[in-house]
C-alpha cells in the first residue's frame, strides 16, 4: 500500500503540537505567488512606461530647442518686419504634431508642459528681438535720411530749421534711452549746423560773406542755427569763409574765361554756317550771302564787320599761286595743332588770311573746318607725300615748280571729292589711303600733277614774264610780291638753320 506524504508546517501553538498538512494549503500558496509576480510585472510595465515617456519627451524637447533656435535666426533674416508671430505659428504646430506623437497620455501630459514652457521663452525673446529690429531699423533708416538732409541744407541754408525740427522729432520717437536721444540729437544738430554754413560759403562769393558775418557776429539770438555750433567749428569755418572769399575771386574770373570761350565758340559756328553756305553757293554758282543776311544773323558786330569785309574783298585779285603757297603752310599748321588755345589762335589767323584774300573763301573755309574735325593719320601721312612729290624743287633745274603749291591743292581737292563720294555712298575712307589697298589714290595723284623739271622751268619763265607784263600795264596784284615772297622763305630759312 502506497503511503501519501503528508507536509507539516508549525504555527506557533501555545501547546506545542504538530498540524498535519491539508491540500488547502498549496492551494493558498499558489494564490499568493500569482499575486507576487503580477505585482512584479506590474512595477516592471511602469518602469518601462515610464523610461519612455521620459526617453521622449527629452528627445522631442531637446530636437525643438535645435530647431527653433535656428529657426528664430532664420526668419530674423528672411522677414523684413517682426518674427514673433510667424515663429509662434510653427510652435504652436510643432506642439499639437508632438503631442499627437506621444506614445502615453503621460508622455503627452509632459511634451505639452515642457514646449510650452520652452515656447513661452523662445517667443519672449523674439518679441524683444522685434524690438530691438525695428528700433534698429528706424535708426538706420533715420541716420539714411540725415546724410540727404545734410545735403539738403548745404545747398540750401534756409532749410536748416525745419530739418533740425523734424529730425529732433524723429530722434524723440526712438526707442533708446533718454542719454542716448540726447548724444544723438547733439550730434545731428551739429553735422546739420555745419554742413548748412559750409554750403552757404561754397555757393558763391555773396554767400561767403554772408556766412562770415553771421559767424563773426556770432549772435545767436538773432540766428539760432549758431547754437548749435562749438567754438572750434565756427573757427574753422570762419577760416574756410575767408579762404573762399579769396578763392571765389579768382574763380569768378575763371567763368568769365570760360563764358568767353563758349560766346567764341558759338560766334565761331555761327560763323562758319553763313561761310559754308556762301562757298558751297560759289561752287554751285548760286547767289551766296548778302550784306543783309550778315546784318540779320546772331553774330556779334566784331564778326559782322570782319565778315563784311571778306566779301568786300571777293573780287580782289591775289595770286591763284601765292594762295596755294600759303594754304600749304596753314594746312601743315592745321595738321600739327596741339591744344585748344593753340586751336583758336589759328582760326584767327585763318580769318586775318582771308580778309586780304590770301586765303580764297574756299580755302579758307576747307582749313577751319578741318580744324574742327582732325583727319586720320593716314590720310595726313598721304598728303604729305604727295606735298614732297608736288612742290619739291627739281635735282635736275635746282628750280622749285611755281604750280606746285596749287598743283597739290588741286590734288587735295580731289582728296576731298574722293572722301565725300565714300562718305555718300556708306563706304569707309580708308582704303584711299592705304597704299596696299586697290582703291589707293595716292599714285594716281602723284601721276595727274606731277611735273617734271623741264615743264617747272618753262612755268617759272612764263610766271616772270607775266609779272612784268602786268607791271607794264599797271596791273600789279596787290597782295604779297615776288620779292615779300622771295624774303619770307629765305627768313623762315635761316630761322629754321640757327635753332
Amino acid at each position: 500500500m502506497v503511503t501519501i506524504p503528508t507536509f507539516s508546517r508549525r504555527l506557533g501553538l501555545a501547546s506545542g503540537g504538530e498540524v498535519r498538512s491539508t491540500p488547502a494549503d498549496f492551494g493558498g500558496g499558489l494564490s499568493i505567488a500569482s499575486q507576487r509576480v503580477g505585482a512584479l510585472l506590474t512595477t516592471f510595465a511602469d518602469k518601462k512606461r515610464k523610461e519612455e515617456t521620459d526617453l521622449y519627451v527629452s528627445k522631442t524637447m531637446s530636437e525643438a530647442r535645435t530647431k527653433f533656435t535656428r529657426r528664430r535666426l532664420d526668419l530674423r533674416n528672411e522677414l523684413e518686419g517682426g518674427i514673433s508671430e510667424a515663429l509662434g505659428a510653427e510652435m504652436d504646430e510643432h506642439l499639437n504634431t508632438a503631442i499627437e506623437n506621444a506614445p502615453f497620455d503621460e508622455a503627452a501630459v509632459k511634451v505639452q508642459l515642457g514646449l510650452d514652457t520652452m515656447n513661452a521663452t523662445m517667443m519672449s525673446k523674439a518679441i524683444v528681438g522685434d524690438e530691438i529690429s525695428r528700433t534698429t531699423k528706424l535708426i538706420i533708416n533715420f541716420d539714411e535720411n540725415h546724410q540727404n538732409n545734410r545735403n539738403s541744407v548745404y545747398d540750401d541754408f534756409s532749410s536748416l530749421q525745419p530739418v533740425l525740427d523734424v529730425e529732433e522729432r524723429q530722434i524723440n520717437g526712438l526707442n533708446i534711452s533718454s542719454a542716448d536721444k540726447k548724444i544723438k540729437l547733439a550730434k545731428t544738430r551739429e553735422d546739420l549746423s555745419f554742413d548748412a554754413f559750409e554750403g552757404l560759403v561754397d555757393g558763391s562769393n555773396r554767400g561767403a560773406h554772408k556766412a562770415l558775418k553771421i559767424l563773426e557776429l556770432n549772435n545767436v539770438e538773432k540766428n539760432k542755427e549758431l547754437k548749435w555750433l562749438n567754438k572750434g567749428h565756427r573757427q574753422k569755418l570762419i577760416k574756410y569763409a575767408e579762404s573762399a572769399i579769396r578763392t571765389h575771386g579768382v574763380e569768378e574770373d575763371k567763368k568769365l574765361a570760360r563764358e568767353e570761350r563758349q560766346r567764341v565758340i558759338r560766334m565761331r559756328n555761327e560763323e562758319n554756317v553763313l561761310l559754308n553756305r556762301h562757298v558751297d553757293s560759289i561752287n554751285d554758282d548760286g547767289d551766296g550771302i548778302t550784306m543783309k543776311d550778315i546784318a540779320k544773323s546772331k553774330l556779334d558786330s566784331t564778326r559782322k564787320i570782319w565778315l563784311q569785309e571778306v566779301l568786300r574783298n571777293e573780287d580782289r585779285f591775289v595770286d591763284p599761286s601765292e594762295q596755294a603757297s600759303t594754304f600749304t603752310l596753314l594746312l601743315s599748321d592745321v595738321d600739327t595743332i596741339s591744344s585748344e588755345a593753340k586751336r583758336v589762335e589759328l582760326s584767327e589767323v585763318i580769318r586775318s588770311q582771308m580778309t586780304g584774300r590770301v586765303l580764297n573763301l574756299t580755302q579758307g573755309m576747307q582749313l577751319l573746318n578741318r580744324l574742327e574735325e582732325p583727319v586720320t593719320q593716314a590720310r595726313k601721312l598721304m598728303e604729305k607725300m604727295l606735298q614732297g612729290s608736288l612742290t619739291d624743287t627739281s635735282e635736275l633745274t635746282g628750280v622749285k615748280d611755281p604750280e606746285g603749291d596749287r598743283r597739290y591743292q588741286q590734288a587735295w581737292q580731289d582728296i576731298e571729292v574722293a572722301v565725300k563720294e565714300k562718305k555718300n555712298a556708306g563706304e569707309p575712307t580708308a582704303p584711299l589711303f592705304n597704299p596696299e589697298s586697290d582703291e589707293y589714290i595716292g599714285d594716281t595723284l602723284v601721276d595727274k600733277y606731277w611735273r617734271s623739271g623741264t615743264e617747272r622751268a618753262i612755268a617759272q619763265f612764263e610766271r616772270l614774264r607775266l609779272s612784268k607784263k602786268r607791271k607794264r600795264e599797271g596791273e600789279e596784284p596787290k597782295g604779297v610780291t615776288d620779292q615779300e615772297l622771295i624774303k619770307s622763305i629765305v627768313d623762315k630759312v635761316l630761322k629754321k638753320l640757327t635753332e
